[in-house]
């Protein structure tokens, strides 16, 4: 019985499997701001080249794109697999909360955007503390509070 349901949730699930492809840095080019593979605009998942990295993809880059351009979450890891960057995409334009890791895990910087734009950012000591906190307005910072390494 259990066969039979792998079987029909494949059968249901294959147009959505056909839609999204997958790439590696490698086999694509990057030309005029778009990614291209097999000589069209990318659309699916992309991983770094990177074999044996200690994490979920074995990669330090995985990233979604539609049409040519970011679209999704992209991700990068350090070479001992620990998460470095992660952030959201539409259609090229960072949105929502991206977040940068020193080595040793911590964060070291935290962005907002909307639509592209910078709205704040905090950047941070290694030992975890707020180094710096900022508001920005049509591209300008608006206000800036900068601490010590104790916070």
């Amino acid at each position: 019985m259990k066969t039979y349901w792998y079987i029909l949730f494949l059968i249901l699930l294959s147009p959505v499997l056909k839609s999204q492809d997958a790439a590696f840095e490698g086999e694509v080019t990057h030309r005029n701001g778009l990614v291209y593979f097999k000589g069209k605009a990318f659309s699916g998942q992309l991983f770094s080249d990177d074999d044996d990295i200690p994490n979920e993809c074995n990669c330090t880059l995985e990233a979604l794109y539609k049409n040519g351009l970011l679209n999704g979450y992209k991700k990068t890891y350090y070479k001992n697999g620990k998460l470095k960057y992660e952030g959201k995409y539409v259609m090229g334009a960072k949105t929502g909360t991206h977040t940068s890791y020193y080595s040793n895990g911590k964060k070291s910087l935290v962005e907002k955007y909307e639509d592209d734009e910078l709205l704040e950012k905090q950047s941070y000591y290694k030992n975890g503390n707020i180094r710096r906190e900022e508001k920005f307005k049509d591209g300008k910072a608006i206000s800036s509070v900068i601490y010590n390494r104790d916070g």
